[in-house]
């Protein structure tokens, strides 16, 4: 009885060796593919932007920051020339 038991735990034990050994294989297999997934788009983001490809990721996301920023202060500008040239257009009309 008590040498079913040790080999039912040694049993037990082999298994969750196996399926920690296979866990931790996944595991660093997934931790590879996401390494690689990120240096992928890093490369891809500084491929379109017109920097040094020697920046941080600091530095890349703060460049994005700033573009993003630029492109919304521009559209906000064109908005308004286009409010008022709409104001413009509807003030001549209204004098004819």
């Amino acid at each position: 009885l008590l040498n079913t038991k040790l080999m039912e735990q040694q049993s037990e034990i082999s298994q969750l060796q196996q399926n920690l050994d296979s866990l931790t294989a996944q595991l660093d297999e997934t931790n590879h593919s996401r390494q690689q997934s990120e240096l992928t788009q890093l490369c891809s983001l500084k491929s379109i932007l017109p920097h040094s490809t020697k920046m941080s990721l600091d530095e890349l996301t703060q460049e994005i920051i700033s573009y993003v920023n630029h492109l919304t202060n521009e559209m906000n500008s064109l908005k308004e020339k286009t409010v008022l040239s709409d104001e413009d257009s509807q003030h001549d009309g209204r004098r004819i």
